[in-house]
This record gives C-alpha cells, sequence and structure tokens, in this order.
C-alpha cells in the first residue's frame, strides 16, 4: 500500500468534521468558527460552495438516499438542512438546546439528533417536523442500525446508552461503563461497541437482548469504527502510549496496535480492510487490518475530522487549526 497527499483545500475556519457522498463526489465540511459548510467537488479538489448555517456548527452527516446533507449548530440549537443538488439551504430545524452528533437511518429518513441537555430531536426528512425523545444526561454520540430501526445514543453523564425503537420511539437504557463518548453498530452481528473514556473499556451490547459484556482497551478510549466484513473492531486510545485496541467480535479478544502522538477520530475502508486515524501531531496514521503494520503520512496541523471515499480510494482529513482540507490518495 502507498499513500500522497495529492491536494490541501482551503475550507472555513476550524473545520471539524467532514462527510463524503460517494455518488456525488462532494464532499461537506463543518467549519465551526466561521459558521459555515464547505462544499468541495471531489474531481476539482476544489470549494464549489460556502453555505451559511448557524453558529458553531461541529457534526455534518448525509442521507445517500436523498442527497441531503445536515449540520449541527451548538450554538443556536438548530439543524441546518442542504440540499445536495444545489448546495442550498433546504430549511432550519429548531432542537434543544445544544445539539452535538447527529446520525440518519437512509432507510426510514429519519434524522436523529442527540442534544446534550439530554433528549434526541427526531427529525423526518420528508416534512423536517421533529418530535423529541428523552435519553440520558449529557449524551454525546449517536449511531443508528437501519437493519433493526434502532438508536442508540451514548450519555456521557449518566454512564448509560439509550436504545431508542425507530418505529415506537419506545426507549430502554442499558448501563455501560464510565463517560461514553463514541459507539458504534456492527450491523451484521447485531452488536454494538460503546467507548467508554473514564474506565478504559468497551462496552459490547447485544442489539437483540440488550445484554452486555466489557472488554478492557487503553486508556482514555476517544473512538470506535467497525469492519462488519472481517468482525473487527478498532478503538484508539489517546492517553498514556496512544495506540489502537482491535477488538476480534467473535470472541472478544483484543491486540494492541502502538502509535505516537494524540489520537482523535477512526474510519477504515471495509473492502480494502485500511484503518486510518487522525493523529493531533499533525499525522494521518494508517492501520493494516490484516497484518496490523501501520505506517503515517503528514497532513495540515492539528487533523480531526476524517471521511472516507471507498469508491474512489480517497481520504479526507480536517486540518482544524489550519483551515484545510487534506487529500489522500490510497493506491
Amino acid at each position: 500500500m502507498s499513500v500522497s497527499v495529492i491536494a490541501t483545500v482551503p475550507v472555513g475556519t476550524s473545520p471539524f468534521k467532514i462527510a463524503v457522498n460517494s455518488a456525488t463526489n462532494r464532499i461537506y465540511v463543518a467549519n465551526q468558527i466561521s459558521n459555515t459548510v464547505s462544499v468541495i467537488d471531489g474531481a476539482t479538489r476544489t470549494v464549489i460552495a460556502t453555505v451559511p448555517v448557524g453558529g458553531n456548527p461541529n457534526w455534518v452527516v448525509l442521507n445517500p438516499a436523498t442527497n441531503q446533507i445536515y449540520v449541527t449548530n451548538l450554538q443556536t440549537s438548530t439543524v441546518t438542512v442542504i440540499d445536495g443538488a444545489t448546495s442550498s439551504i433546504v430549511t432550519t430545524v429548531t432542537t434543544e438546546s445544544g445539539p452535538f452528533a447527529i446520525a440518519v437511518n437512509p432507510t426510514t429518513n429519519r434524522i436523529y439528533v442527540a442534544n446534550v441537555v439530554g433528549n434526541v430531536t427526531v427529525i423526518d426528512g420528508a416534512t423536517n417536523f421533529s418530535t423529541t425523545v428523552p435519553v440520558g444526561p449529557g449524551p454525546k454520540a449517536i449511531v443508528v442500525n437501519p437493519v433493526t430501526n434502532r438508536i442508540y445514543v451514548a450519555n456521557s453523564g449518566g454512564n448509560t446508552v439509550t436504545a431508542i425503537d425507530g418505529a415506537t420511539h419506545f426507549t430502554a437504557t442499558v448501563t455501560v461503563g464510565s463517560a461514553p463518548v463514541s459507539l458504534a453498530v456492527n450491523r451484521v452481528t447485531n452488536r454494538i461497541y460503546v467507548a467508554n473514556q473514564h474506565s478504559n473499556d468497551v462496552t459490547v451490547i447485544d442489539g437483540a437482548s440488550n445484554n452486555t459484556k466489557t472488554v478492557n482497551v487503553g486508556s482514555f478510549p476517544v473512538d470506535v469504527a467497525i469492519n462488519s466484513l472481517t468482525n473487527k473492531v478498532y478503538v484508539p486510545n489517546r492517553n498514556g502510549t496512544s495506540g489502537v485496541t482491535v477488538i476480534a467480535g467473535a470472541d472478544l479478544s483484543t491486540k494492541f496496535a502502538r502509535f505516537g502522538g494524540m489520537l482523535f477520530e477512526v474510519a477504515l475502508d471495509e473492502v480494502t480492510n485500511q484503518i486510518y486515524i487522525t493523529n493531533g501531531e499533525g499525522v494521518l496514521d494508517f492501520l493494516d487490518g490484516t497484518s496490523l503494520l501501520s505506517l503515517a503520512i503528514s497532513v495540515g496541523n492539528l487533523p480531526v475530522g476524517i471521511a472516507v471515499d471507498s469508491k474512489r480510494k480517497m481520504i479526507y482529513v480536517a486540518n482544524h487549526s489550519d483551515n484545510t482540507v487534506s487529500v489522500i490518495l490510497e493506491s
């Protein structure tokens, strides 16, 4: 495997999260300080639109079925809806206080917004009408399993995960480790993996029964990603000796891949089985999912958000401190 930075694209101030639409070859970057979303054309690697949104946009997702983009605005307690075809604003949806993480169920066309005040705003993608579902205190992450139509919310302030039935909005509460901050779902096995920052472990939830198991990982886990094809789970750990804990979904055994620096966010390409981790010291780390061999490539200053276009073997990294996006080609 070889990787190279093929472009550095200037965007807005303090880019944070990124989303990619592989079908349209458009990349969407939430710029926290300039209160904008930069739309990058993947073919020309240039910004083709700058969309003004609400205050402190910190998360961006898209619905590939409708080509609509959703941006959470933390300061103004709104979600901006952008039309992917025109890069124009469709509407602005008011949420409860502190919309943070957001997830989409493309099957039902529902959008779920975790508000730090302790609830989830559910947006109907067809009408943009919304309802509210109470969850636990301080939700920091949210994920959807479209196969089961279940939504999972990591409540960092309550050491719980709320499981929401997408059809009825009935909820169940699952006790997890201390300060859950990230979670991911394996749609094949119907298991949910929750990274608990303060207890240095991952809670594994059975999606059918809500029964749990605990897997010890490294110090201060910050994110989690799953390759459903290999049934492996990847957890970057930031404190102490930084590294990535690799969990085998079959038996929950672990291996450790060592890295230096300050790890932030993990993403992967399921087909090539390559894992990518943003490293706050100006590096993107690569991990081969088969051999666990690693390499690193320099990017911009304080890389945080990352998105992968598996179709084109492209990786996009938001460099928070120098207001750019690094475009990386894997070959």
